[in-house]
């Protein structure tokens, strides 16, 4: 019972070490054609390169507006405390001329 064809078959099958050859070569055919896909996300990860850059500017306009909106913080805090201190000084002021005005009735 040796080794027979299938039916129909016209060519003897193709002995190992050629088979193994004609891979490799179809292999070694599409080698490029992966490069190219490599190299072309390279060339897509070097094109996002500039948004990088777009949103390390973005952060850096944004750090110098938080420090300017701190500072304008602190100054009005700072306002606030003396407007208080004015206010309560006034109205201790008032107090006091109303106490000497019903002083001054009595």
């Amino acid at each position: 019972m040796g080794w027979r064809p299938f039916k129909g078959e016209a060519t003897p099958p193709m002995p190992l070490p050629t088979l193994s050859l004609s891979l490799s070569s179809r292999s070694h055919s599409r080698v490029p054609s992966y490069t190219h896909y490599t190299h072309g996300h390279g060339h897509g990860h070097h094109a996002r390169m500039p948004s990088n850059d777009h949103s390390k500017r973005d952060a850096d306009e944004l750090r110098k507006a938080n420090a300017e909106y701190q500072t304008q913080l602190t100054k009005a805090r700072s306002l606030r405390g003396q407007v208080r201190v004015e206010k309560d000084m006034l109205a201790e002021k008032l107090v006091e001329s109303d106490r000497d005005g019903l002083r001054a009735q009595v």
